[in-house]
């Protein structure tokens, strides 16, 4: 065995190196230096081994990423190749449809002028049986409106209305308004029963429900309810609609004030089976009838429920039937292309429009039409 130098002579002289401290020092110290090297070496290829790793992590990346892309492009060049497609196809059916309205427009428009020229043509053969069925159709419709012009006359007679103003004054001092009465017995104003006497208020609505069903006979105008004419026991009955008389259920409103006792349903039911000849003038003097005079307002602190519900359906009866006239009188006015009278009461217009048909203003602003139309 080849024998080791040493500086130390004790080391040498017993061949045994790094037994004493100062050689055992120097060679840790060696030995430290050493594994110092290897560790910066270490540390030196630990961080290129990351760095390539983290370059071929990244290059992996890129290289999927580029075939997620190239996949999602080469679908998208797919989708714009059908929708090339697509669009060359809609284009040829436009075309075709482009064409084909302007072939049908033109055989319109040949159509249009062809039948424009028969229709000349005709007016040219045909103005003299044109002219003389116009004439017939203009006869005729004068010769109708005399017939209602005799009988809104004589219904007039039968059912005076007009407006009558009551000089007195009322009990808070101020003056009383203007009212309607019909057949001397006064109507109700506005939708208030109470405005008017128990008495008169049956009579008058039942007398005015008996005028507007012949007004609506004689004048072909459209009637929005039902109605029982019984005198002042009269009751009307809401229509399911304009075409259809059905009434609708729990629709039946009446027009007078019934009594508590039920009797006056009897009584109804009595004189209905009298003669309408004298239009309900001997339901007037009946004894069933309530007496008292019936004041402006209605007390539903006093009332019971039966009577505020008999209250609201009578309420409701008035305003069906003043619905009613003053549909009629719409009808009329607009049937004759005339304006419809404005700023006036219900009441107030139905009798312009019976006072306007029952005069020969009708038949001459019809033979002015007539006149200005040729």
């Amino acid at each position: 065995m080849a024998r080791k130098t040493c500086v130390c002579g004790f080391c040498e002289n017993i061949n045994h190196p790094s037994v004493c401290a100062a050689c055992v020092n120097r060679r840790l110290n060696d030995k430290y230096k050493w594994i110092n090297a290897l560790q910066n070496e270490r540390d030196t290829l630990h961080k290129t081994l990351d760095e390539k790793l983290k370059a071929k992590d990244k290059a992996g990346e890129q290289r999927r990423w580029m075939l997620i892309h190239a996949e999602k492009i080469e679908q998208l060049k797919e989708r714009l190749r059908l929708k090339e497609n697509q669009l060359l196809q809609e284009k040829s059916k436009l075309e075709e449809k482009i064409n084909e309205s302007h072939s049908r427009e033109t055989f319109l428009h040949d159509a249009c002028s062809v039948l424009e020229k028969n229709a000349v043509e005709k007016r040219k053969k045909h103005t003299d049986e044109m002219c003389s069925k116009s004439a017939g159709h203009t006869m005729a419709r004068l010769e109708l409106l005399q017939k209602q012009s005799i009988a809104i006359k004589q219904l007039c007679r039968v059912f005076p209305l007009c407006k009558v103003h009551d000089g007195g004054e009322k009990k808070d001092g101020s003056n009383s308004e203007n009212y309607y009465q019909i057949c001397n017995v006064r109507l109700p104003q506005g939708t208030r029963p109470h405005s008017v006497s128990p008495e008169e208020l049956g009579a008058s609505l039942g007398y005015m429900l008996q005028l507007l069903n012949l007004v609506v006979r004689y004048l072909y105008a459209p009637l929005l309810l039902n109605s029982g004419f019984a005198g002042s026991c009269s009751r009307v009955w809401q229509r399911t609609s304009y075409w259809d008389s059905v009434p609708l259920p729990r629709s039946e409103h009446p027009l007078f004030i019934p009594l508590q006792n039920g009797s006056t349903a009897s009584q109804g039911n009595s004189w209905s089976e009298q003669s309408s000849s004298d239009y309900g003038v001997a339901s007037m003097e009946s004894s069933g009838r309530p007496h008292s005079v019936g004041s402006s307002s209605f007390n539903y602190g006093s009332s019971s429920l039966q009577s505020i519900d008999t209250h609201k359906d009578l309420k409701e009866g008035i305003f069906l039937l003043k619905k009613s006239v003053a549909c009629v009188t719409a009808y009329f006015y607009n049937s004759c292309s005339l304006p419809p009278p404005t700023r006036m009461t219900t009441f107030e217009a139905f009798e312009k429009l019976l006072s306007f048909v029952s005069s020969k203003d009708p038949r001459a602003f019809l033979s002015s039409k007539e006149s200005k139309s040729r």
